[in-house]
């Protein structure tokens, strides 16, 4: 993951460049209201008027363009992100699949779909428009101390509604995402028998356990969603009640000789845009988490990764194939499967295992083509050990069907190539 964070390190500093003048930009709308009502209509000059009109246009399209960019931008870091994760991914479920050595990872997939979406929610760009909620308090607080404070009051409740809105629902979004993935993989699992399960009678009992399944999810689902909905309204209601506040204040300080109208409108909207992408944060609350669940998720997986061995390219082998003192246990179990197998080969010999069933045979079978790796013992290669042989290259050596067969999709030659 530091790899992927380092790959992604120089597209999202051009979505923070972009994101800073964008925000610059959304300062000229304040400043237009304030040259309007403390220039333009005190003047009555129509000359001011359509300059000021003109700069606006301009800061406009910029800021439309800037924009544009970034949300492109975001979407390109999101493809990317799927692309260097999905081959990473699928490789290690592949190996950790084959080698039944640990629990298979089945919602990594699913994880990466997750974050492709984060990078496309509005709620990710907002996080980047945050930090600018302090630039526009300053330029209220240089229009008058007590709107500044006021201000400063306001962003804080805001921020606290995000910290309450974390606190409330980070446990159950990450249960809720545990428990969908647990039915969505019994289900998957379940297809995979459809045979059996048609032929003896079970879909009615298959589907209500499914269905026992969603109404767990359900039940998780519904206090989640309440929560989230209930702070995502109450942080509506709190940022409308704050610009009234704020208007207050403000007419009262324009009552007093204290200050203009314009300053009184300009502060409005610069509060209004400090408080929106906290509002938008809130809002989003759900994916953002479910985004950073999965990185979790998937930081976890591939943790280690990196820094397995880098393997040496093989010539190709001549076909000696020695075993000494194989044994296996069943992950889990003290039961021995294999105990103190050995063989040899010679290029050109053929050796046959017959027994009964239960005997080991498909173990050794697996542990002859490096599958499962034995707890003592060793199988080499031309004298080399299969654990030093690149997976890929050994492969074009090896021929091996496995007990359970099953075609991949496809016609004959495809799968046969």
């Amino acid at each position: 993951m530091k790899r992927l964070l380092l790959l992604l390190k120089r597209p999202l500093l051009h979505v923070a460049m972009f994101s800073f003048f964008v925000n610059l930009l959304l300062l000229a709308p304040a400043m237009f209201t304030l040259q309007v009502f403390d220039r333009v209509l005190s003047s009555r000059s129509e000359e001011t008027l359509l300059v000021l009109l003109l700069g606006m246009a301009v800061a406009l399209g910029l800021m439309l363009a800037l924009d544009y960019l970034r949300s492109r931008l975001q979407g390109v870091i999101g493809a990317l992100l799927a692309d260097e994760l999905t081959p990473l991914v699928t490789r290690l479920t592949l190996a950790r699949s084959a080698s039944r050595a640990a629990k298979v990872p089945a919602e990594g997939q699913r994880d990466i779909g997750t974050l492709r979406a984060l990078f496309s929610a509005q709620g990710l760009l907002a996080l980047f428009d945050v930090p600018w909620a302090f630039v526009y308090i300053a330029v209220i607080w240089l229009a008058h101390p007590l709107l500044g404070a006021a201000a400063v009051a306001a962003s804080v409740l805001m921020l606290g509604l995000a910290a309450l809105t974390d606190r409330l629902t980070r446990g159950s979004i990450d249960n809720l995402q545990q428990q969908a993935a647990q039915a969505t993989r019994w289900l998957e699992t379940s297809m995979q028998n459809a045979e059996a399960v048609q032929a003896m009678g079970m879909s009615t009992a298959m589907l209500n356990r499914w269905q026992q399944m969603n109404a767990r999810v359900g039940a998780l689902q519904q206090p989640t969603a309440r929560r989230t909905v209930a702070m995502a309204a109450l942080t509506r209601a709190a940022r409308q009640a704050v610009q009234v506040l704020m208007q207050a204040l403000g007419a009262w300080l324009v009552v007093s000789g204290e200050g203009s109208p314009g300053i009184l409108v300009a502060c409005t909207i610069l509060l209004g845009r400090a408080l929106s992408p906290v509002e938008q944060v809130v809002g989003s609350w759900r994916v953002l988490a479910e985004g950073r669940g999965a990185f979790r998720r998937l930081a976890a997986l591939l943790d280690g990764h990196d820094e397995l061995p880098q393997r040496m390219d093989l010539p190709a082998p001549q076909g000696r194939l020695v075993a000494q003192g194989l044994i296996y246990r069943a992950p889990g179990s003290d039961r021995m499967l294999t105990a103190g197998v050995s063989l040899a080969l010679e290029p050109g010999e053929s050796l046959a295992i017959i027994g009964p069933s239960g005997a080991g045979k498909s173990t050794l079978a697996r542990l002859l083509v490096g599958l499962w790796q034995p707890v003592a013992g060793t199988v080499r290669l031309d004298h080399a050990d299969l654990g030093q042989w690149p997976r890929e290259q050994l492969g074009q050596w090896v021929g091996y069907v496995p007990q359970d067969v099953q075609l991949f999709p496809g016609t004959v030659a495809e799968i046969i190539a």
